[in-house]
């Protein structure tokens, strides 16, 4: 009886924990800090209730470096601010404001006093994203699961932007936009976001459409006929919707007009689609990677003839990411060790500002995450945090190589991870709650079904 009972109640926090990575998309993002705060406490309890319902899991490697990474964020965001630090580590600052008679407190290490605890809430919650699907991700059920529900959010966001664009042009959900008018944004408002978050869907409905095929093609050699009705009867399957929100969600991260989105979903979508057919006889290997090239380069000329292809070859430097990295990295060399505060970039950034810039942009971001951490943190954590992103990567594709038949899944979180590293050294994807939240939960799914796989994926 208890064990039935046990066994009803842990369904409830994964359930949770799937609505938390469907739902946090939907409020534009959740860019706004109580969002934030909501998704992290959801993600916090039902952390808790796994722990206290079930045994943990046999690996508690990835638990431990997680947990420690969060106490070390914590730790270091609390010695940014402390006011008992030696005067050699205080922010100039502080110094110039007490000569000046401005402010008569202690210096700190960051520029600002309660912004680095603040900003604590985004980094939280992506780690407690990825250890809530690596703890509940103990049945390979719950992760495929988790991936169509990741699917189906994602096909109904892009279909709700659709259709907001062609009732509504020019809004976002209920807001009127800011900038990106004449682009396709989904649920976000920033064109970069949407597209990362769109493809991370894309890598997912691929992966699904996949082990549908596989499951049903018929072994062996058909004829050309009987392979025209098997699809033809096929396509009336489970198999057809996953299918169709592959194509659906390869339209969205088209019509967002982010080049680096782009780019980043097309090759790594490339990448899985390979890596995913390995199995297959070489001749129909290179001849169904022949049609995807085809049909992929047929929607690009479709959707893309003016403002995409436009876009892909101005450039990255248009926008002035270029200066505003080498600005970035004045700041870094200005402090290397432990940054000037979590959450501090644009308060600090102004006064590194090149005049290449110009005087029309405003710059809240780095565009670049990994270079934003060293401005914040400090080059050694921003080292530590790279590392782990790596040699998850490099797990995950020894997992790959490891299985003869249980590839699909190690192969699909190598795919997102490579999709979310790679869009964040040009862009800010994994900064915004509403695409880190769905990144983190399906990246821990996938890593706990990847370090345990034994069935086939």
């Amino acid at each position: 009886m208890r064990n039935s009972f046990v066994s009803r109640l842990r369904k409830i926090p994964g359930a949770i924990v799937i609505g938390v990575m469907g739902l946090a998309p939907l409020p534009y993002g959740s860019v706004e800090y109580g969002w934030v705060c909501i998704w992290l406490g959801m993600l916090a309890a039902c952390i808790l209730v796994r722990i206290w319902i079930a045994p943990p899991p046999s690996r508690k490697a990835p638990l431990l470096i997680v947990g420690l990474l969060g106490l070390g964020l914590i730790a270091l965001a609390r010695f940014q601010v402390s006011t008992w630090v030696p005067p050699s580590l205080t922010s100039p600052a502080w110094q110039v404001a007490a000569q000046n008679g401005i402010a008569d407190v202690a210096g700190r290490v960051a520029i600002e006093a309660d912004t680095p605890i603040n900003a604590l809430a985004m980094p939280m919650a992506a780690l407690l994203a990825f250890l809530a699907g690596y703890l509940f991700a103990d049945r390979r059920t719950w992760c495929l699961t988790l991936i169509r529900a990741l699917v189906v959010s994602g096909f109904l966001y892009a279909l709700l932007g659709i259709i907001v664009g062609i009732s509504n042009p020019g809004y976002v959900l209920f807001e009127k936009k800011i900038a990106y008018q004449t682009d396709f944004t989904g649920t976000f408002v920033n064109r970069n976001t949407a597209a990362a978050y769109f493809g991370v869907c894309l890598l997912a409905a691929l992966t699904l459409a996949f082990r549908a095929w596989r499951e049903n093609w018929p072994g062996g050699y058909l004829p050309p006929r009987e392979r025209f009705l098997f699809l033809t009867q096929n396509f009336a399957s489970a198999s057809s919707f996953w299918t169709i929100a592959t194509a659906a969600l390869l339209v969205a991260v088209l019509l967002t007009g982010s080049r680096a989105g782009m780019a980043c979903s097309l090759g790594v979508a490339s990448v899985l689609f390979v890596l995913l057919i390995r199995k297959r006889g070489r001749i129909r290997r290179r001849a169904v990677i022949l049609g995807m090239i085809i049909v992929v380069g047929c929607i690009v000329q479709l959707f893309g003839s003016g403002n995409i292809l436009t876009r892909v070859t101005e450039g990255f430097d248009e926008n002035g990411r270029y200066a505003a990295w080498s600005s970035s990295w004045d700041i870094v060399k200005d402090f290397p060790v432990f940054g000037t505060g979590l959450g501090t970039f644009i308060s600090v950034f102004p006064a590194y500002r090149k005049s290449e810039h110009g005087i029309m942009q405003i710059w809240e971001r780095a565009h670049n995450t990994p270079l934003e951490l060293a401005v914040e943190l400090g080059l050694p954590a921003t080292i530590l945090i790279s590392a782990l992103w790596a040699s998850t990567c490099v797990i995950l594709f020894r997992a790959y190589r490891r299985e003869p038949n249980a590839y699909a899944l190690p192969a699909l979180g190598l795919a997102v991870l490579l999709l979310a590293g790679l869009h964040s050294l040009v862009d800010f994807p994994l900064q915004i709650p509403g695409c880190a939240i769905p990144v983190g939960i399906v990246s821990g799914a996938l890593f706990r079904q990847s370090v345990n796989n034994s069935a086939p994926a």
